[in-house]
């Protein structure tokens, strides 16, 4: 994989873990230096700097193991979906396509875990749509919480399109995106809008849909 970002030390970082566990080395590293400006004794320098360290690895890992999970759901889903013969599904000389809209909140995790493994026998491509006549391209199309102002007209290009729709906005699913992961307990769930999925020209199996919480229009089924 190509470098993943470059810290202020000129450390170069080639995954998503390294690059937390620096930022969290850093972050203890300016601690330090603030705490031995401020002259406070060792003890209460090393508890203050353990408390910022523990807070710093436990939300930066916490948000990187939602979106790896989510990450692997995606093929997950695949495996109860059919898509239409015109899709090219069935082509394995090309690759399934997994576009993202908006700001990517999966980071390099996508590329990282689809680097070798196939969905539907194809080797997978992550697709950033810059432009929206680019979604046609789509197998799966990941709508980020950044475009709610532009979900209609998305939906709008999708809506009859043997395209997978999925997000994780809170009321994306009654607006007919296809499937929408959630937070209950700290453990992710999806609901799924099956009526938008027909739409579409999919085929959802029901042994994706008895895991997902049925939406249909705006309400719960």
């Amino acid at each position: 994989m190509g470098q993943l970002a470059s810290s202020a030390t000129g450390t170069y970082v080639h995954d998503q873990r390294q690059l937390q566990l620096l930022v969290v080395e850093e972050g203890l590293n300016y601690v330090f230096k603030i705490l031995v400006e401020c002259e406070l004794n060792k003890k209460r320098m090393r508890l203050f700097a353990l408390f910022i360290v523990s807070w710093l690895v436990v939300n930066l890992y916490a948000q990187t193991s939602e979106y790896e999970l989510k990450a692997v759901y995606l093929e997950r889903f695949t495996r109860f979906v059919d898509w239409p013969e015109e899709s090219s599904i069935s082509d394995t000389t090309k690759p399934f396509i997994i576009g993202i809209i908006g700001k990517n909140p999966y980071g390099k995790c996508l590329e990282r875990i689809y680097e070798k493994q196939k969905i539907k026998n194809k080797a997978v491509e992550i697709l950033p749509i810059q432009n929206l006549t680019d979604i046609s391209k789509c197998h799966i199309l990941f709508i980020s919480k950044s475009e709610k102002r532009h979900l209609e007209k998305i939906i709008n290009i999708t809506r009859s399109s043997p395209i997978l729709t999925i997000a994780d906005t809170k009321g994306f699913c009654e607006k007919n995106v296809h499937i929408n992961f959630y937070l209950d307990a700290d453990k992710v769930r999806f609901e799924i809008n099956n009526e938008a999925v027909k739409k579409a020209g999919l085929y959802m199996k029901y042994q994706l849909l008895e895991r997902g919480k049925i939406i249909k229009y705006g309400k719960d089924k």
